[in-house]
């Protein structure tokens, strides 16, 4: 059974882990300003039952591999499917309701495109100083942030310089799609990657 958790203060997450990818597939709740709630890539949820104290308006893909349960989502809680321009025809199972673009602001959370990376409109989320960055990193393994396989990327030196995009951004904390969430010092996270991989900051 899944289960839900208030990870931080109007956040909550749960995860579903997948063996194929060795991780974790990480979920998200967010409450905004208005008493609302965003569901961010949705995991798969065995009882969406469970969920009716939320009010989910949308829910925001931040790349088209993370279509999830989004579906389930939509029709439970009537809500939209929205996703980044470039990525919302990669779509397989589910059509998106509506897209959006780098630097728009959505539902309070500004959108970030991440050049390079495995989808051509893989986003991360800003919101309240909180960064969800989508697939652009995984925490994996525990406590490091990497890029997936080699092979999801046309270049992948190109893929690492582009999360470059991340780094000059003002968030405290960082909740990845896959893997192990490094939470509070995310941008120290995001620097040691940096270093690893012999990319300037």
């Amino acid at each position: 059974m899944t289960v839900i958790k208030e990870i931080m203060k109007d956040v909550w997450s749960w995860h579903l882990y997948n063996d194929i990818k060795g991780m974790d597939f990480n979920g998200f709740i967010a409450k905004t300003a208005r008493n609302e709630h965003i569901a961010i890539d949705p995991a798969t949820f065995t009882d969406i039952n469970s969920l009716k104290k939320f009010k989910v308006k949308a829910v925001i893909l931040t790349n088209a591999d993370h279509e999830r349960d989004a579906k389930k989502f939509r029709e439970f809680f009537q809500c939209k499917i929205l996703i980044n321009e470039k990525d919302a025809p990669l779509l397989e199972n589910v059509k998106a309701d509506g897209t959006f673009r780098n630097g728009d602001v959505v539902h309070g959370m500004r959108i970030v495109e991440v050049p390079d990376n495995k989808t051509p409109g893989e986003s991360a989320l800003l919101w309240n100083r909180i960064l969800f960055a989508g697939d652009a990193v995984v925490g994996k393994p525990m406590w490091k942030l990497n890029l997936l396989a080699d092979d999801k990327y046309a270049d992948v030196q190109k893929a690492m310089e582009g999360i470059k995009v991340l780094y000059n951004l003002d968030y405290d904390t960082m909740l990845v799609g896959g893997g192990e969430h490094p939470r509070e010092r995310g941008k120290e996270y995001l620097l040691d990657f940096f270093r690893r991989h012999g990319i300037n900051a």
